[in-house]
């Protein structure tokens, strides 16, 4: 068995809207391949992001903690706002990548 990483980070930016989504959910699904304990999602550069992209991120989310992998979201107020106007409290948002790193390398 091979010991998994510390954490996982993974990059995006631009606008994730429904004509990108499949190929958002399918970099999501590739992390989920590999045992990470831990995932820093990084969309500090992301300008906009669609019902579809908060549908693949709450899904993701999901199957993470369905695994054990705490999930959390690095972003600006461009996904923040939508996911909390959404109601998606389970994602758990920070406003900088090393806040979310912090958040996660405590236990």
């Amino acid at each position: 068995m091979t010991a998994s990483k510390p954490y996982c980070l993974q990059r995006f930016s631009g606008e994730i809207d429904m004509r990108n989504t499949i190929d958002f959910a399918a970099v999501l699904d590739r992390i989920l391949v590999e045992p990470h304990d831990r995932i820093v999602i990084d969309m500090t550069c992301v300008d906009f992001a669609g019902t579809s992209a908060l549908t693949v991120l709450t899904q993701f989310c999901a199957a993470a903690t369905e695994s054990s992998t705490r999930v959390v979201v690095a972003c600006g107020r461009a996904v923040a706002r939508p996911i909390e106007a959404c109601g998606l409290g389970p994602i758990e948002t920070y406003d900088s990548v090393d806040a979310a790193i912090r958040a996660i390398s405590t236990p």
